[in-house]
């Protein structure tokens, strides 16, 4: 798991220096799975979602993007591989069209600092 709240630069870096290939799962903070624990109430979950953070959709509206465009190129400009899971083709359409805009350096540092949570998901 790695997206804007739980970016595991620690893990990251491990993986770079053992020459393996990192990928973001989950990078959108996986939205919908707070839907599919409702049958699970001791289950926490975080009251923050990348996709709702201010920040996020300040920078989305400044590019005339969408909050999810703005995460995954956040994530590709760290140098992350990212996978964001959806069954909708527009969804598809959109997650691809993340190559034609680049986060400001001042953009990526006050996302870099963005006051990080926990994983959204839970072993099983």
């Amino acid at each position: 798991e790695c997206h804007l709240y739980w970016p595991q630069d620690e893990l990251y870096e491990l993986c770079k220096k053992l020459n393996i290939s990192f990928t973001a799962y989950a990078p959108l903070g996986s939205p919908g799975r707070k839907v599919s624990t409702i049958n699970m109430p001791n289950m926490p979950w975080p009251d923050r979602v990348p996709l709702q953070d201010p920040l996020v959709k300040e920078i989305a509206q400044k590019h005339n993007k969408t909050p999810a465009q703005v995460l995954l190129r956040y994530l590709i400009q760290r140098g992350r591989i990212v996978i964001p899971k959806t069954v909708k083709p527009e969804r598809v359409k959109e997650n691809m069209n993340v190559f034609d805009f680049t986060l400001s350096d001042d953009e990526m540092q006050k996302l870099k600092d963005v006051k990080k949570t926990r994983l959204f998901l839970w072993p099983l």
